[in-house]
């Protein structure tokens, strides 16, 4: 984990991959957002992932953006949202949050209380096997 700590950047303007919300994925937003740091970049290439750019199975699909003006190109990737309970575990104990709140089926007081004892639960790692290695690939998609 100290590796990809000493990857990341306090500092927007020293970055060259920034990480925003869904809400800002957007031309206008955007364009804003490149305004502010005119100084250092010309261009916005964006990449908003979402179940609604699923076009079924293609082996060579054309990717086009969704958005594309002089200085941003958005472009909407499919992926989806739900993931399974095991994958869920095992990217939590990735990780390693501080904190989880879950935001579905949380209505309550009981549900909440329900949902802290499963993610405490997360918290003990299991015993060293497969779990392990399949996470440890996570590293090969990081720049030295």
């Amino acid at each position: 984990m100290e590796s990809l700590t000493k990857k990341l950047a306090k500092n927007p303007r020293d970055a060259s991959l920034h990480v925003l919300p869904m809400k800002h994925l957007n031309a206008g937003w955007l364009s804003n957002y490149l305004t502010e740091f005119g100084d250092c970049f010309s261009s916005v290439l964006a990449f908003k992932p979402t179940g609604w750019a699923y076009q079924g199975f293609d082996i060579h699909p054309q990717m086009a953006p969704d958005v594309r003006n002089k200085v941003v190109s958005l472009y909407a990737l499919p992926y989806s949202e739900h993931s399974s309970y095991e994958e869920l575990k095992r990217f939590v104990r990735f990780i390693k949050p501080k904190e989880i709140i879950p935001t579905v089926n949380a209505d309550t007081v009981a549900r909440q209380k329900k949902f802290a004892k499963i993610f405490s639960s997360w918290k003990v790692p299991d015993v060293v096997g497969r779990e392990n290695v399949r996470q440890s690939h996570l590293s090969h998609f990081l720049r030295d």
